[in-house]
């Protein structure tokens, strides 16, 4: 990290939507230099986009809160809701250099459209 760990910059990805704004509103409170990014701003699903936003942003921290999450629009839309769900999380792992601590978030009903697939819930990283 580039900054004392009391003051971080942090970018906060999907930053206009319920889970985002509580994100900005809380890093904020907590005193942290914050850089919101909305989907005007920023499309995940174009990685050349990504790249060009997160290049030199010089971020501590990066949080993902965007998804294509109403179901109905994923069904409608797979390969959209594949880009912004699955390609969009990569490209933005893959575009924070040096590598940023992040947290990424999703609704396993959006990453696949295969009739058999059960949504199953793992705890793969904790939070601190």
């Amino acid at each position: 990290m580039t900054k004392a760990p009391d003051k971080l910059k942090v970018i906060v990805i999907g930053a206009d939507g319920q889970l985002g704004s509580d994100m900005v509103a809380a890093c904020r409170a907590a005193g942290h230099e914050t850089l919101p990014l909305t989907l005007a701003q920023m499309d995940i699903a174009d990685g050349g986009q990504v790249q060009r936003t997160l290049a030199g942003a010089g971020a501590d921290v990066i949080i993902n809160t965007a998804a294509m999450h109403q179901v109905e629009k994923c069904e409608a839309d797979p390969a959209r809701a594949f880009a912004v769900n699955a390609l969009g999380a990569r490209d933005l792992s893959l575009a924070a250099k040096p590598p940023a601590p992040g947290w990424c978030t999703s609704a396993p009903i959006t990453c696949s459209t295969a009739p058999s697939w059960r949504p199953t819930w793992k705890a793969t990283a904790r939070c601190r």
